[in-house]
């Protein structure tokens, strides 16, 4: 049923939905309702001065380090908690996987325009009135329906904001591409290990699926597929410009094991090391 949190949180699987003003006992006690299995999808009110509600969704799970920001962040919210094995058969657990924000850290949630936010705030209320129901299949097969469109919306919110490039979308996007130039130019040692998109994420304090997203919606391509266009760029400037062997070119740029720059080397340009550098005589 659709309560008020002040009055506990109440089991009712596979679902439950409440609302709350009081911040800090949800905080308190959230960890302690969710388990592995269980995902809260908190559609939260932001703490802002200019004395109009804004909004943003959070996706929070065991153990998720935005929980303790959330006392920062929102004046008090909505949310529903979700079994996942209710939809074993749909698979939800993936679909949550196929949205980069669902991981995204508290700072990079976004505010979600008035338009954005009154639909989104009308699929709770659908998904509260379901709730209500007796469960049945129909009432599952429901209620992912409406989890669709609200990750759907979602993703269209970020999107968009990603292609305004406001300050800090161009902010990060150059700092990235100016780590992924530097990271494999002079690299002179043996010891360096292969910067990796993980690396790049906390050097600029973001995580790594904002990071990804801003580039795939900017760019096309991945932060990895950026990262690896600059190791086959450096891979063809040690081939043409040195007489190292190929394993040692592998080793100087941070691979492990030779195969993998030749695996990926052959990947990106259809040839193998070894077959670029014949190329060039």
């Amino acid at each position: 049923m659709h309560t008020v949190y002040g009055d506990g949180m109440i089991a009712q699987p596979p679902f439950r939905m409440a609302e709350f003003t009081d911040v800090n006992k949800f905080i308190s006690d959230v960890n302690n309702v969710l388990t592995d299995n269980t995902y809260i999808l908190l559609y939260a009110t932001i703490k802002n001065g200019s004395g109009r509600d804004e909004h943003t969704l959070f996706f929070l799970k065991k153990n998720d380090s935005k929980i303790g920001a959330l006392s920062r962040t929102i004046v008090k919210g909505t949310y529903i908690l979700i079994d996942l094995h209710t939809f074993n058969s749909s698979n939800l657990r993936a679909k949550f996987k196929d949205f980069g924000f669902v991981n995204y850290a508290a700072s990079e949630s976004i505010k979600y325009s008035e338009d954005d936010s009154s639909v989104v705030s009308t699929l709770f209320g659908l998904i509260a009135t379901e709730c209500r129901r007796t469960a049945s299949d129909f009432g599952h097969r429901i209620i992912y329906s409406y989890l669709e469109i609200l990750l759907t919306v979602t993703f269209r919110a970020y999107t968009t904001h990603f292609k305004q490039k406001d300050g800090v979308i161009n902010e990060v996007d150059l700092s990235f591409s100016t780590l992924c130039n530097k990271a494999f130019m002079g690299r002179s040692g043996f010891s360096a290990e292969l910067p990796t998109v993980d690396t790049f994420a906390r050097i600029l304090g973001f995580t790594k699926y904002y990071l990804n997203d801003i580039s795939k919606v900017l760019h096309g391509r991945t932060a990895q597929d950026r990262i690896d266009e600059q190791i086959i760029a450096q891979a063809k400037r040690l081939l043409a410009n040195t007489d190292c062997s190929v394993a040692e070119i592998a080793y100087q740029i941070g691979f492990s094991e030779p195969q993998m720059l030749n695996r990926l080397f052959k990947k990106r340009t259809k040839k193998t090391p070894l077959e670029y550098r014949i190329s060039l005589i």
